[in-house]
């Protein structure tokens, strides 16, 4: 079902529903678009934090908006040789510490403002929940993030503190 704001959803109130309204009124999308991001991610999110002890450090909506933001509302998901999807939706490199499968892509790259296509190594997962808990991991381990999670109330001042400490070249990464 579509709604009268163009959002996706099952019905009123439920988490689906819920979450889009919340993701779209964050990246101040309103009703001027379809809700592409699917039921799926929205429900491997809330899948992931249902699962966890405590509150998560960085809220369901911030991570379904940076998922939307890094595959463009779902529809550009990095595919593997066979065409299978890498359920990698946060862009995370597979560096020489990254013990699981990998996905060798074109990407852009900007360095000292000029953006250069080149190839690289992103992970692959199992699954887009998966993929949200290895975000919320990779963020939380990694020691330059941590001014960046200081800031997860705010937003916006968590995406940009994310960029300032390199998670993305775009420099128009947190606009």
């Amino acid at each position: 079902l579509v709604d009268e704001s163009g959002i996706q959803q099952q019905r009123e109130g439920d988490t689906v529903g819920r979450l889009g309204r919340q993701t779209a009124q964050a990246l101040g999308l309103g009703g001027q678009f379809t809700f592409l991001l699917g039921e799926t991610l929205i429900l491997a999110a809330d899948r992931r934090c249902r699962r966890q002890i405590h509150p998560p450090t960085i809220a369901v909506d911030d991570q379904l908006a940076q998922a939307a933001l890094e595959t463009g509302w779902g529809r550009h998901v990095m595919q593997q040789g066979r065409g299978e999807s890498s359920h990698n939706l946060f862009g995370i490199k597979a560096d020489s510490r990254w013990q699981g499968d990998r996905v060798e892509v074109s990407t852009l790259e900007y360095r000292d403002g000029v953006a250069l296509k080149t190839r690289a190594d992103f992970r692959a997962y199992g699954s887009y929940e998966d993929s949200f808990a290895d975000y919320v991991d990779f963020v939380q381990r990694n020691p330059r993030y941590r001014e960046a999670l200081d800031k997860t109330a705010d937003p916006e001042a968590y995406f940009s503190a994310l960029q300032e400490a390199g998670y993305a070249t775009d420099p128009a990464y947190a606009e």
